[in-house]
């Protein structure tokens, strides 16, 4: 009797874990095709039922900002950010929802926090100029990467900064940085190379 338990409790976990994955699929494929409000409704119980996942979140709050639901975008962001307090890129997406809605001074004041978190703790830069970027948000990546080499002039965000020049179209500045990561370290001449 334990054996058939315990086969139909492994049956039932795998059943499970198989309907979430072709959620996340559907979730995807809605997204990709601009179907957002069925994208949303999906994304909304794969967020709830894991809320560490950046891609369901980042996901679910652009779904909303494409229908200009930012009032419910807001409501994820700042449910995120109550649950999480310390993750401070979650303030770059408080800002650039009011950036959507054209609340530039509201916007700023956030990516200034998040500039002094950088400020402060010059190791964050990494997952914040990433969250600034994937915002089309390049000056203020630049600016953080800038902010935290200033105080830690070993951080190696050459790399970032070179792909931001280049979406930019500043062919010059994109290959200095690049010579600038050789200069620090040739062992990245292969990178750079390619």
């Amino acid at each position: 009797m334990k054996i058939i338990h315990l086969i139909l409790y492994i049956f039932t976990g795998l059943f499970l874990t198989v309907s979430f994955a072709q959620n996340a699929q559907l979730a995807n494929s809605y997204y990709r095709n601009g179907e957002y409000e069925k994208a949303i409704e999906l994304y909304q119980t794969l967020y709830e039922k894991n809320p560490v996942r950046q891609d369901y979140f980042k996901r679910l709050i652009d779904s909303y900002q494409q229908i200009e639901n930012y009032q419910k975008a807001e409501e994820v962001i700042l449910n995120k950010l109550e649950q999480f307090p310390n993750q401070s890129y979650i303030l770059i997406e408080l800002g650039y929802n009011y950036q959507l809605q054209k609340e530039e001074l509201k916007a700023e004041t956030y990516y200034k926090k998040v500039l002094n978190i950088v400020e402060s703790n010059p190791n964050t830069v990494y997952f914040m100029g990433q969250t600034f970027r994937k915002n089309h948000l390049l000056d203020y990546a630049l600016e953080a990467y800038k902010i935290a080499k200033k105080i830690n002039p070993k951080l190696n965000t050459e790399i970032s900064e070179a792909q931001i020049y280049g979406e930019k179209g500043e062919i010059e500045l994109m290959f200095n940085s690049y010579l600038n990561l050789i200069d620090k370290n040739e062992k990245y001449f292969p990178s750079v190379q390619r």
